[in-house]
């Protein structure tokens, strides 16, 4: 089964916005959602896209091994042992370490070329869902690059500089009243790949290729019309 373009780029979306990060290394890092948005953009023939889409690729792969490091609690107080004896059997607790400089320029540009994919990817889909008429595809995907760029790709972008201007690094974790605005971001992105998903049998979503293709037509032809 040929998967879809969108269907491509929705999943994508889905490991860029959910933290699959249960230790150390990311078990789905951003690096694989946007190497899916990348290759859906292609099949679309959506060069910008595709280009910001491979560049946020590359930089994302600077987040899939975050710095950390352990912190060894006492199993009786919960407190932090500081110089724990050798031999000791205290359980450890993973601590991600503060981004800074080229480490954290790499994290903040996937971020903003990412968001720059889809933003030039979800306007070409309603400019192409308008010239098909398909005038209910086109409310939904209106305030879609809008709200990527202001809620998703925003606060993280702000936040950094601001640690940044702090000279105390950039927390990777969410914690306090940044957290708010992460899981609006968050609904942001997965309201995003709901609706891809859900068009993603249209005929403006479809690739040249499903489009020209006599079997494809032949296999899919009442959800391609």
């Amino acid at each position: 089964m040929r998967a879809r373009p969108l269907t491509l780029v929705a999943v994508g979306v889905v490991l860029v916005a959910i933290e699959f990060r249960v230790g150390a290394p990311d078990l789905l890092p951003d690096v694989v959602g946007w190497a899916l948005v990348l290759i859906g953009a292609a099949l679309l023939s959506t060069a910008r896209a595709a280009v910001c889409a491979a560049l946020a690729t590359l930089a994302s792969a600077a987040d899939a091994l975050a710095p950390h490091h352990y912190k060894s609690l006492d199993p009786l107080t919960g407190q932090v042992v500081s110089d724990p004896s050798p031999g000791a059997d205290y359980a450890e607790q993973l601590v991600y370490d503060h981004l800074t400089g080229g480490h954290l320029a790499l994290v903040v540009a996937s971020v903003v070329l990412g968001a720059a994919a889809l933003v030039l990817l979800l306007r070409e889909l309603r400019r192409r869902a308008e010239r098909c008429g398909d005038q209910e595809a086109v409310a939904r995907l209106a305030p879609l690059p809008l709200a990527v760029a202001l809620v998703w790709a925003g606060p993280y972008v702000l936040r950094a500089a601001s640690a940044a201007a702090g000279g105390k690094g950039f927390d990777p974790v969410w914690n306090g009243a940044w957290e708010l605005s992460a899981l609006a971001g968050i609904a942001v992105m997965l309201a995003t790949a709901w609706i891809l998903v859900t068009r993603s049998n249209r005929r403006w979503s479809a690739s040249r290729r499903e489009v020209g293709s006599p079997w494809a037509e032949l296999m899919v032809r009442d959800q391609l019309d």
